[in-house]
C-alpha cells in the first residue's frame, strides 16, 4: 500500500472485476493508472472528512482501507454507468438518473464509527484547549467579590 492512498489497485481489481475494455481502455496499465487516481481521490475524501491523515499511524487501520476500497468501487460503478448509459432514451418516456453519490450513507456511517474507534484506541486526535484570560471587567468583578468575602471574614 502506498502512502498516497489507503487501499490497493489489486484489491479494487479483484473486487470489481473491471477490465480495461469496460472503460474503453486498451491496456492494464491505463486501467491501473485510473484506479490509482481514484484511490488518491478516495484518500482525499477520507482525510478531508476526518481532518487527518491515517498514514500518520504505524499502519492504516483495516476499516479505513476497506472504506477507501468501497469508495473506489463506487467510482468504478459510476464510470461504467456514465460510459454505458445514454443520457436520453427516445423509446422510453420514463428517464431515471443513476445516483452518482460515491460516499453513501453506509460508507459515511462506517467511516464515522471506524475513525472514532481508531481515535479511542490510539489516543490520537485530541486537540489543544485554548483558555482565554479574564477580561478587565471580569477581573474587577472577581476582585470586588474577593474583597466582599474578605470583609465578611473579618
Amino acid at each position: 500500500m502506498s502512502d498516497e492512498y489507503y487501499s490497493t489497485v489489486d484489491d479494487v481489481l479483484e473486487d470489481s472485476g473491471i477490465k480495461p475494455a469496460d472503460l474503453g481502455m486498451t491496456t492494464d496499465d491505463e486501467l491501473e493508472t485510473k484506479i490509482e487516481k481514484w484511490l488518491s481521490a478516495a484518500k482525499g475524501y477520507i482525510d478531508s472528512d476526518r481532518h487527518r491523515d491515517f498514514n500518520d499511524l504505524p499502519s492504516v487501520p483495516v476499516c479505513i482501507a476497506d472504506i477507501a476500497k468501497r469508495i473506489v468501487l463506487n467510482m468504478v460503478k459510476q464510470a461504467i454507468i456514465n460510459r454505458d448509459t445514454p443520457i436520453i432514451n427516445a423509446d422510453n418516456y420514463r428517464v431515471m438518473i443513476a445516483n452518482d453519490k460515491i460516499i453513501t450513507n453506509a460508507i459515511a456511517t462506517d467511516l464515522d464509527k471506524c475513525s472514532k474507534r481508531v481515535l479511542s484506541e490510539t489516543g490520537a486526535g485530541f486537540g489543544i484547549w485554548v483558555v482565554k484570560g479574564e477580561t478587565d471587567k471580569q477581573k474587577d468583578e472577581r476582585e470586588t467579590y474577593e474583597d466582599a468575602l474578605e470583609d465578611l471574614r473579618v
